[in-house]
């Protein structure tokens, strides 16, 4: 694989449809602040991820499929709402994918129950190289480049990596990520979900910690704050009302959640990160 460096931590390319990020791009290098300590602690997302290392390792953690180490050249991959943690040594370099799974709707339909039973696999060195080089450079490569992209480092996953049936916690863990998207603004509770999906408060508590390492308070929190990055980065919003719109009840407690699982504060995370260069709004076909 021809050698890129990474050289910020930010995101530099967003492709959107509906105000939804399909597509964002982030490079990490070893001169970040705190890069000799850096850990990212367990958790979910609606978007697919794709971690590759160019130098140096990462450690990735899931519930249910234990630690894996990510080798220089290596990549791993994470389904949509799959529970992850992850940390690097010092001098690791690698570049981060999320991306929707509607650009790759066949391999989610055709795999819809199935998850890989590890995330770490070896990608082509030249689907990722000349893909990479675009990115790195700040070309906009079309959509239909992302989507033969995705659907080569798919292939190469599916060729390494058995997949095996989703869990039941697993899949009582998705339908409690489905419930909490479509009413995350609502002052909701661990009661409230299992009751509208249908299962006793107490044993729907622990199938959520045990597939995600997380209690009900923390998983709500954590797709709440998933909203708010995008709302810091991307608007010109007050706290107050990313609290708000985000469905926290208060700027104290926005910032108290924050601070818990992102590290530093909101208006620290806003300077940290600038706007992307471009926003396409692109239609897919």
């Amino acid at each position: 694989m021809k050698k890129l460096t990474p050289r910020d931590d930010i995101k530099f390319l967003r492709i959107a449809q509906d105000e939804h990020a399909l597509f964002t791009f982030k490079e990490h290098n070893r001169a970040l602040k705190n890069a000799n300590a850096f850990e990212m602690a367990m958790h979910i997302h609606p978007s697919a991820e794709l971690l590759i290392v160019t130098s140096g390792e990462i450690t990735v953690n899931m519930p249910e499929k234990g630690c894996e180490v990510i080798h220089a050249g290596e990549a791993a991959f994470f389904f949509p709402f799959q529970p992850h943690a992850y940390t690097r040594p010092e001098n690791t370099e690698y570049f981060r994918i999320n991306f929707s799974s509607s650009l790759s709707k066949s391999f989610f339909k055709s795999n819809e129950n199935m998850i890989g039973i590890r995330a770490v696999f070896k990608p082509d060195a030249e689907d990722i190289s000349s893909f990479l080089e675009k990115l790195h450079n700040k070309k906009r490569p079309s959509l239909y480049k992302i989507k033969g992209f995705i659907y080569f480092i798919l292939s190469d996953f599916l060729e390494q990596i058995p997949l095996s049936k989703k869990s039941v916690d697993y899949n009582i863990l998705s339908r409690v990520i489905f419930y909490i998207n479509e009413h995350k603004l609502e002052p909701i509770t661990v009661g409230d979900v299992a009751q509208a999906i249908g299962y006793n408060e107490k044993y729907l508590s622990r199938c959520i910690n045990k597939s995600s390492n997380l209690n009900f308070s923390t998983l709500l929190a954590m797709l709440r704050i998933d909203d708010a990055k995008t709302m810091l980065v991307e608007t010109d919003k007050t706290i107050l009302e990313i609290a708000m719109d985000s469905g926290f009840g208060s700027e104290r407690t926005f910032y108290r959640y924050f601070n818990e699982l992102v590290g530093i504060s909101p208006k620290t995370y806003r300077e940290n990160n600038i706007r992307p260069r471009t926003v396409f709004d692109d239609v897919l076909v």
